[in-house]
């Protein structure tokens, strides 16, 4: 499938990712099963699983923190919702350059990373920014700290990334200095990967990702995008923007909205009494599940009825109970408010009003 992903690793999905030239160029290790068995379930481990330091890496590039898995749980690829940055923390993010890399000559990728992290700044779809703000620092107690391989990535692969952990975004990004037998990489090339690796570091997967039975599809996307940043495979592409879906994306996932829809003041009209809602699932970090509420106010008058107490799936989508407000019947006519809270704190929550005319 090749759809735009969260390496949103939650009971229902973001995650270390990298590019490389292939992404089928490394080998499983069987000594890793007591990790690895958490992510067969009923799928076959791809051949391209191996450990790497504290990670285990799938695809030949995403690294994912062995802390993410539980040894007794069942085998499924079941994960937490902590693979999301949370609406604090994304506004806040640091980004340094350690020692390992080089300051000068044809390894020194501090430009690079300085143009990434103000390109993903930037990004805005239909004219909205996103909430992401990524600031060069010189700290190495920077958030995301960028260093060298020391000789250990595979010839094909130029850089790995780390998925957001804990509410937190991915803490590193590991560089291949002697990527493509110490191919000279231009810097159109090096923006491209770090603006690639962030892009992990933040929760994206692959867009063209061949496995989607660990991903979450993005609200939204196409089935396919070829100019998407974040296609796994593309360590030789030189920056070329972001594609629109990426600018999509990024806004559903990391929007200053908390409810996408239905919006405040919406004049709904619905012709069987069914419809959804959107959420932001990073405004509800680390949590599987939330609550929603909807009340209804038929007259205008204060006097409302809940409707609606359902706990669902922080996907970021739900759709309602088929026919739950009755088509045709004017008395689903009126106001209602929708508020969706966390379960294990209700009093962060989020609400909208709206009027809803059933035809």
């Amino acid at each position: 499938m090749k759809n735009y992903y969260l390496l949103i690793l939650f009971t229902t999905s973001i995650l270390i990712q990298g590019c490389s030239t292939d992404q089928d160029n490394t080998l499983s290790n069987s000594e890793n099963i007591k990790y690895l068995d958490v992510i067969k379930s009923n799928t076959p481990i791809p051949i391209d699983t191996f450990d790497f330091e504290s990670y285990i890496v799938i695809e030949g590039d995403i690294m994912i923190p062995k802390e993410k898995f539980s040894k007794n749980q069942s085998k499924q690829f079941s994960w937490k919702n902590d693979s999301l940055v949370s609406k604090e923390n994304i506004k806040n993010i640091t980004i340094y350059v350690d020692n390992s890399i080089p300051s000068s000559g044809a390894d020194n990728w501090r430009i690079a990373v300085q143009e990434a992290a103000n390109l993903w700044n930037s990004l805005k779809y239909q004219g909205t920014s996103s909430q992401i703000d990524i600031t060069y620092s010189n700290s190495p107690n920077s958030d995301i700290i960028v260093r060298s391989d020391y000789g250990q990535l595979q010839n094909g692969t130029i850089a790995m990334g780390s998925v957001p952990f804990g509410c937190n975004v991915g803490s590193t990004i590991i560089l291949n200095l002697d990527f493509y037998n110490n191919y000279n990489v231009p810097h159109s090339k090096k923006v491209y990967n770090m603006v690639h690796e962030i892009g992990h570091n933040i929760g994206f997967g692959h867009t063209n990702s061949p496995n989607a039975w660990y991903l979450q599809k993005i609200v939204g996307t196409p089935d396919t995008d070829s100019n998407s940043v974040m296609n796994g495979g593309t360590a030789l592409n030189s920056w070329n923007d972001f594609s629109i879906y990426d600018e999509k994306a990024t806004l559903w996932l990391y929007d200053d909205i908390a409810i996408k829809y239905p919006k405040e003041g919406d004049e709904l009209v619905s012709g069987s009494g069914d419809w959804s809602t959107s959420w932001i699932p990073h405004y509800f970090c680390q949590e599987d599940y939330v609550n929603i509420k909807v009340y209804f106010d038929q007259f205008s008058s204060g006097n409302e009825v809940l409707r609606i107490n359902e706990n669902v799936k922080n996907d970021g989508i739900w759709n309602y109970p088929s026919g739950k407000f009755g088509a045709g019947n004017n008395d689903n006519d009126g106001d209602f408010r929708l508020r969706i809270s966390s379960i294990d704190n209700p009093n962060n929550f989020f609400e909208v009003n709206f009027n809803m005319f059933v035809d």
